[in-house]
């Protein structure tokens, strides 16, 4: 056991306005929607999972599952606050400001 005189280690923090890069993310973050499961916002079949980056009072990212509902009703505000989202495949479809057209579910 190495002895380094006490000191403690050096912390280290999460830059909340530093948004997470996609290699950053977990693979469980970004996997495709497995069979049965359901969407956070209602009985629907998930079409898309959203990544919402840490936040000053969350240090780390959190996922949630999406019908194309609610998506469509929350996208542009998601896209805005720098969320990722995925499709049910897994595919990117929306990073930050940047949004896929061809890949938004319809």
């Amino acid at each position: 056991m190495h002895d380094d005189g006490g000191a403690e280690p050096a912390s280290t923090t999460v830059d909340p306005s530093a948004p997470k890069s996609l290699m950053e993310l977990s693979k469980d973050l970004h996997a495709p929607v497995a069979a049965g499961e359901q969407a956070c916002c209602c009985p629907s079949k998930p079409a898309v999972r959203v990544v919402l980056p840490a936040t000053v009072q969350r240090d780390h990212p959190v996922d949630l599952l999406l019908c194309a509902h609610h998506y469509r009703l929350s996208g542009v505000k998601l896209a805005r606050e720098g969320a990722h989202v995925f499709d049910a495949s897994g595919a990117l479809m929306v990073s930050g400001t940047f949004i896929a057209i061809d890949r938004i579910a319809r």
